[in-house]
């Protein structure tokens, strides 16, 4: 599996983001996070290049647009 393709669990997520469950869950539901991936697990996993992305906008939008 490439980097692409790696799925994150939701303690993942939240490692990367510093974000808790339930703002992870309320990003979703606005629209504004990446939805999780549904796979046979029962838990959500999330496409680690999606939200390696939302983490850069973030960053990007903090610094007034200006990429370091």
């Amino acid at each position: 599996m490439n980097a692409q393709q790696e799925l994150l669990s939701l303690r993942g997520v939240q490692a990367m983001t510093d974000l808790d469950s339930a703002g992870i869950f309320r990003l979703v539901r606005l629209g504004d996070f990446p939805a999780p991936v549904r796979t046979d697990r029962c838990a959500p996993t999330w496409n680690a290049s999606e939200v390696s992305d939302w983490v850069q906008r973030r960053i990007t939008a903090e610094r007034g647009g200006k990429i370091a």
